[in-house]
């Protein structure tokens, strides 16, 4: 029997990564799909954070399934929406869990002018190799970031990164990178130094 909501209540939910991650990382930016049996959808941002932690207030009470959309990659977790897990809110205590499929981040370590770790905003470019054709890259993301210097929630994958404010030049004498999130996620680092 459906039961139908009667009033608001807040859900702790805790994001955790898959057992195959070993080294700390940080937990993307994401947002909380619960869907109702009558097919109504509520949505709520997610911030990323260190732990996975986020509180939600204003959750309507009622009975869900509930999936996780994760960015910049906007994949899915479950991806199959039919082993979306059942979350039941009720008027109080109210937490939920869900463990990520394998993602990685990608950290960006650059070295400034003088020697000293660069600590300014960054504008950078990411793409990701397409699905449509193994030698392409479709854009991802155009944004700006300070330090941390961290992208988290990629799924396994090949993606190309440019930076195009600062100025910069990486090991192999290139403005960009290419890199590769592994089967078990995971991050990978990258360097590169600021030039003139």
């Amino acid at each position: 029997m459906q039961r139908t909501a009667t009033g608001f209540a807040s859900l702790a939910v805790h994001l955790r990564h898959a057992a195959s991650i070993e080294a700390p990382m940080a937990f993307p930016r994401a947002q909380l799909h619960l869907q109702a049996a009558d097919g109504t959808t509520h949505k709520f941002a997610l911030a990323a954070t260190e732990d996975g932690a986020s509180r939600l207030d204003g959750v309507p009470v009622g009975r869900y399934r509930a999936r996780v959309l994760v960015f910049p990659t906007r994949t899915w977790h479950p991806a199959d929406p039919q082993q979306a897990p059942e979350v039941d809110v009720q008027a109080s205590g109210n937490e939920f869990e869900l463990t990520l499929a394998p993602v990685g981040e990608v950290r960006l370590k650059l070295e400034g002018l003088a020697g000293t770790a660069f600590a300014g905003r960054v504008r950078f470019v990411l793409g990701r190799l397409s699905d449509r054709n193994a030698t392409a890259y479709d854009s991802l993301l155009t944004t700006s970031m300070v330090p941390p210097y961290r992208i988290s929630g990629l799924e396994p994958g090949r993606y190309p990164i440019s930076i195009e404010l600062p100025k910069i030049v990486g090991p192999d004498g290139e403005s960009g990178f290419v890199f590769e999130i592994g089967a078990g996620g995971g991050p990978v680092e990258l360097q590169a130094q600021l030039v003139r």
